[in-house]
């Protein structure tokens, strides 16, 4: 996938999202998404570069489908009080409380198309040693896809 640019990345995940039939965001959507993503990338807060993880899960069904038995080390949502605006400062400034290596930042569209930060999941912890080998296997993850900087 040649890509330069943060549209170049919503098409190729808007592509990917339709071919598995999932509920998909237009691409203006993740274009919006993406690019909130890269321009906080380049941000500092106190002198540290940015990093979080987010998920992009549908509010209203944050758990569309969930197991039988819930084990104790699997993912919940926490929604927030009052949802803040998807942007570059709010980004950057929840990325200093929230550790992605533990901590995903909830996030989706209203029916206009405007981004939200609407919740924390917990967890993380578990996907993050498996993504670093340090563990064999994956947990399921929420969302219908991620979004990391590192």
């Amino acid at each position: 996938m040649p890509s330069k640019f943060p549209e170049d990345l919503a098409s190729h995940v808007h592509s990917r999202l339709v071919a598995d039939k999932e509920r998909t965001p237009s691409v203006e959507v993740l274009t919006g998404l993406f690019e909130t993503l890269y321009f906080a990338s380049l941000k500092h807060e106190e002198g540290q570069p940015i990093s979080c993880r987010v998920a992009f899960m549908d509010r209203k069904r944050p758990d569309p489908d969930p197991p039988e038995r819930v084990t104790a080390d699997r993912w919940q949502c926490f929604p927030l009080t009052k949802g803040l605006p998807l942007n570059v400062g709010n980004l950057v400034k929840l990325s200093a409380a929230v550790d992605p290596w533990g901590s995903t930042l909830a996030v989706d569209a209203d029916s206009k198309g405007k981004l939200w930060i609407w919740g924390l999941v917990d967890q993380s912890v578990h996907y993050s040693t498996y993504v670093t080998k340090e563990a064999s296997s994956g947990p399921e993850m929420p969302g219908i896809f991620q979004a990391v900087i590192e």
